[in-house]
């Protein structure tokens, strides 16, 4: 989304929260008690877009950590304590209580509603995200099923999509929604209509750029540059602090105008700020000359001011003439301004010949003046200093399939977010090579070149397979998983792995699984795929794991990898299911998925991974791939499985939390057949270490153990928050309700952790960072594994339901 739709979704959203359905309104006061609304609905609702629960604890966090000074003044009641130690999906305090008129104050406080209005326009963009996987390309209609998603979740939107006609426009959409009756959708008709009446009338067909966005992000562009030195020679001109000197050689002139080199360059810094946010054609009509490197010329060519506004640029006189420049970033008082500033000094007064660039708080002189740009001329931001064509050549260019522009207007940049090569219309099409830069795609127009158009206006049509199927699945997961595999036509043991990791993602990510990505086929795997088949009309990540197998297995499918499961589809599928034995039912199963991922078993139920090792040193990493992509660490002592396979130096291992990946062969002891007993005498130790249990270390988790361990989690449930157990090795009420209380998370820091850990130890996870009190990483992986084995909830967060079953 630009800025312009992220302000209308947001004075949407507000309006059907707390602003009685008319658009602008909203209640940053608002605040609704648990099951006010809802029976399912356990603890408060705060804010304009109605935060819950443990979003409603994100917001009074972020608040928090904007401006701490503030929120202690206003905290009156402890709600930091709260924040950090109560279990905020049940937290329930009455409006007119104390607490409650606290967070009241809290949320309408000048920091609160711009906390408000920064985290509803970052919730809108997840929801924009995830519906686009969804099928939908129109912005329009996305902003729609955004709408949806924030008041009933993606099951909401994809019950309205399974309604509705395709294509999926905002009108199609919204008819759907009418049908929608008895759900949460459909009864709030009154809401639906006001987001549809909004966005018909809000929502232009471009994105024009504002005075307020050019100033924005000419600010943002010379922030960045605070703390840059000056160099002492023409060497490593593009590092902030390396090679400082008093040469007065920089970056910006050798950008703007390389002569210049020795001379004074707080103008010429100013002139980089905007040819870097404007482009030069545009920068040269806002200064009326270019380049601007002399401030008296400056002062000549404009109109001058007395009084500053953000976005000026300031020019101090030293009573014969103007000799010191800079950009108002804020004026906070009627006497002060806060600059940014090249050529000068962290020092006080003003330094026209200083050693970089500073932010500045200045106090306004008699004689300061200031220019006023016009910004208005702005078009775009992100000019760069080569506008023109594509620069890229297009000899090498592998077309992977084509798509449509699914907007007006919509800008061709040179980079992603860079400079403007052209702009599309709805409906215009262009070949795209299945490359990606974050939010950006690559693709080629004809009369434009090569360039990067949004996702967001990116509609995928027919592809082709082109020469090698296998070569585009790899280049495929590359580009859509980060899978970092060689594209080299060869579907081996590493494209197996990250194809595997790919469907464990996109489960995850569709459906919520909470599955460990490790590449591992396993039960896990395999039970989520049988809940998730894959059958005709579907629309989503897991279908494109599906098109990539296809393709894997050299299927081309006419819409390519699309993420629709469409006729096309269908027919590979049943292609591949004949071709390999498999019921041709056209639906993508257990069996189905089993086969494409090369059914890679998981250690428990594979004879490969027969064999234990250990790390021989601290800090070990596991990589990916041979000398790839760090996935964590091991220290000495730290068990996993191999099964014997070796890429050169690098031994292939399997470790509980982190998955499969490899360690170098230096670090790797020799094998044994069992680390069972290791890691429970790893747990017995640390509770003989920390607590004086005064068990045997005998790889044995008897009775012993247990109740050593529940009085290891009592004596620190003492120690850390002050319970008052009775130290008795009886995991019973008291010591359930301590736990409920303190559940143990991520960041946490204690004994209670450290329980924890010597827990996980005892269940055959090992954790790479040990036992050592501090709930990171390895600590929440092995959390995770846990509760999957054991059929918990998979949140990563250690509370009753997980204590209950460690000390079993």
């Amino acid at each position: 989304m630009n800025k312009n739709e992220k302000v209308i979704m947001r004075n949407i959203i507000y309006a059907v929260e707390t602003g009685g359905n008319v658009y602008g309104n909203k209640n940053y006061r608002a605040f609704v008690e648990a099951y006010t609304n809802s029976s399912i609905e356990h603890a408060i609702t705060i804010g304009a877009a109605q935060w819950m629960g443990v979003n409603a604890q994100k917001l009074l966090k972020r608040i928090r950590e904007k401006d701490q000074a503030s929120f202690k003044s206003l905290d009156t009641e402890g709600i930091a304590y709260d924040l950090d130690n109560k279990s905020w999906d049940k937290y329930q305090v009455k409006k007119s209580s104390a607490k409650g008129k606290c967070i009241i104050n809290i949320i309408d406080s000048a920091q609160g509603r711009a906390c408000q209005d920064e985290l509803v326009v970052e919730d809108i963009q997840v929801y924009i995200n995830e519906v686009a996987k969804m099928g939908i390309t129109d912005m329009d209609a996305k902003m729609m099923c955004a709408n949806f998603a924030h008041q009933g979740g993606y099951g909401a939107t994809r019950r309205v999509l399974a309604k509705s006609k395709t294509p999926y426009t905002l009108d199609n959409i919204y008819k759907a929604s009418k049908s929608d009756t008895g759900n949460q959708v459909g009864t709030y008709a009154t809401r639906q209509k006001m987001v549809y009446d909004s966005l018909k009338k809000y929502l232009p067909n471009t994105d024009k750029i504002t005075s307020e966005d050019a100033i924005n992000k000419l600010l943002e562009i010379a922030s960045n540059e605070v703390g840059y030195l000056e160099k002492k020679s023409k060497a490593n001109l593009d590092s902030k602090t390396a090679n400082a000197g008093s040469g007065n050689y920089t970056k910006y002139w050798r950008d703007i105008d390389p002569g210049q080199h020795t001379q004074p360059w707080c103008a010429c810094f100013v002139t980089w700020c905007m040819m870097n946010a404007f482009g030069q054609k545009t920068t040269e009509k806002m200064l009326k000359h270019y380049p601007f490197i002399n401030c008296d010329r400056l002062g000549k060519l404009h109109s001058l001011y007395k009084e500053p506004k953000r976005g000026d640029i300031v020019l101090y006189y030293n009573g014969t003439r103007f000799y010191h420049t800079g950009l108002v970033e804020s004026v906070p008082s009627s006497s002060k301004i806060i600059t940014i500033e090249g050529n000068t000094s962290d020092s006080s007064g003003i330094v026209s010949e200083g050693e970089g660039v500073f932010r500045k708080t200045r106090t306004i002189g008699s004689s300061t003046r200031f220019v006023r740009p016009d910004y208005s001329m702005v078009t775009d931001v992100n000019g760069g200093f080569n506008e023109g064509g594509s620069s890229e050549n297009d000899s090498g260019w592998e077309r992977t399939g084509t798509g449509t522009c699914t907007g007006n207007g919509v800008r061709v940049r040179a980079t992603p977010g860079g400079r403007i090569l052209g702009s599309l219309n709805k409906g215009n099409t262009f070949e795209v090579d299945g490359s990606k830069s974050g939010q950006w795609v690559k693709i080629k127009v004809s009369g434009i070149g090569i360039g990067w158009m949004h996702q967001d206006y990116v509609s995928y049509s027919g592809t082709g397979v082109g020469s090698d199927g296998v070569k585009l699945a790899q280049r495929t997961l590359n580009n859509t998983f980060d899978a970092g595999i060689e594209v080299d036509g060869i579907w081996g043991p590493a494209s197996k792995l990250a194809y595997t990791r790919a469907l464990q993602k996109s489960l995850n990510k569709v459906y919520g699984t909470s599955l460990i990505v490790d590449g591992i086929w396993g039960n896990n795997t395999a039970n989520a795929i049988s809940i998730h088949n894959q059958k005709c009309g579907d629309n989503n990540l897991v279908v494109a794991v599906l098109q990539i197998g296809l393709y894997a297995n050299n299927i081309s499918l006419n819409g390519g990898i699309d993420h629709f499961f469409g006729p096309s589809t269908e027919s590979g599928l049943k292609t591949y299911q004949s071709r390999n034995k498999l019921s041709v039912d056209g639906i993508a199963g257990k069996a189905t998925f089993e086969a494409l991922t090369g059914g890679t078993s998981s250690p428990s139920n594979s004879s490969s991974w027969n064999s234990t090792a250990y790390s021989t040193g601290q800090g070990v990493y596991v990589r990916k791939t041979p000398a790839g992509e760090i996935i964590g660490s091991l220290n000495k002592g730290a068990s996993f499985k191999v099964d014997g396979t070796k890429v050169g130096e690098w031994i292939r291992i399997n470790v509980t939390g982190l998955g499969i990946g490899y360690m170098h062969k230096d670090y790797v002891s020799s094998y044994t057949s069992s680390g069972l007993s290791s890691n429970i005498k790893v747990a017995q130790s640390a509770l003989n270490n920390l607590f004086k249990s005064g068990i045997t270390a005998d790889g044995d988790w008897g009775p012993a153990s247990k109740t050593a361990l529940i009085k290891a989690i009592q004596s620190s449930l003492n120690s850390t928050y002050r319970t008052k157990l009775t130290i008795d090795g009886v995991y019973g009420p008291a010591t359930s309700t301590a736990i409920s209380a303190n559940n143990q998370k991520k960041g946490n820091n204690n004994l209670v952790v450290a329980c924890l850990q010597i827990g996980l130890h005892a269940h055959n996870i090992s954790l790479s960072a040990g036992v050592d009190k501090i709930f990171g990483v390895s600590t929440e992986q092995g959390v995770k594994a846990f509760q999957i084995s054991n059929g918990l909830t998979t949140d990563g967060i250690a509370g009753n339901d997980t204590f209950s079953r460690i000390v079993k």
